[in-house]
């Protein structure tokens, strides 16, 4: 039985969406690592070459991007990497005290045993990163886990939106972040700080988890702007 043209049309605009979402993850990822450096130009021709796909999911993929503050148009041009500006590192810290900290009070407040559950997963497996043998391979696991970790602190507030924008804020200093991590030994005083903020979130001790998150989030860019900048 043949698929009407509807039918055609609704899997077409799902095929590219996803097509679309799996670029802009790549992109995001090769921005993030520092594959693509900051004032790379990003011609739309070129990355249809090398992801081997059309104009159409590039575009949209950019577009987010943009959203993001990862990349800025240029002109008719297309688009680059975006810069490494100390402000925007200040900025983003500050949005990401203000909006993680509500989203984590909420989230202890109203969380239920799901919610829980996958906070102590998430930092299992953080934990357990942070604890073995440090190696060069072992950077890019530690990173997605870290991300997953502060992204199951707030995921019981309740609020898609206010995660999202968390989620923003989040990117920005992680590619900063990112650049310290490469440049200077781990600081192995983060990860206490993530066992600290762990524990006191399943104590449901909502004052003390939200002020330890803050000190934790603030201290890492006070030393990325030490270090980096």
């Amino acid at each position: 039985m043949r698929a009407g043209p509807r039918r055609r049309s609704v899997l077409t605009k799902n095929t590219r969406r996803s097509l679309a979402n799996d670029l802009t993850d790549r992109l995001r990822d090769d921005i993030l690592t520092g594959r693509k450096t900051p004032g790379d130009y990003l011609r739309l021709q070129s990355i249809a070459d090398e992801f081997e796909v059309s104009l159409s999911p590039i575009r949209e993929s950019l577009s987010v991007l943009a959203y993001e503050g990862l990349v800025s148009p240029v002109g008719q041009r297309g688009y680059k990497v975006a810069p490494l500006l100390r402000e925007d590192l200040v900025d983003a810290t500050k949005a990401r005290v203000a909006l993680e900290t509500l989203c984590l009070r909420a989230s202890i407040e109203q969380g239920d045993d799901d919610w829980e559950s996958e906070v102590v997963a998430s930092f299992w497996k953080l934990n357990k990163l942070e604890t073995s043998t440090w190696t060069d391979s072992t950077l890019a696991e530690w990173e997605k886990h870290h991300h997953k970790f502060h992204e199951s602190l707030i995921g019981g507030c309740g609020s898609p939106m206010l995660i999202e924008f968390c989620g923003i804020a989040r990117r920005v200093t992680d590619r900063f972040r990112r650049i310290c991590v490469r440049e200077n030994d781990p600081d192995r005083s983060v990860w206490n700080e993530h066992e600290t903020i762990f524990r006191l979130t399943i104590a449901r001790r909502a004052d003390e988890a939200v002020a330890a998150l803050a000190t934790h989030v603030s201290r890492t860019s006070e030393r990325i702007l030490a270090t980096s900048f």
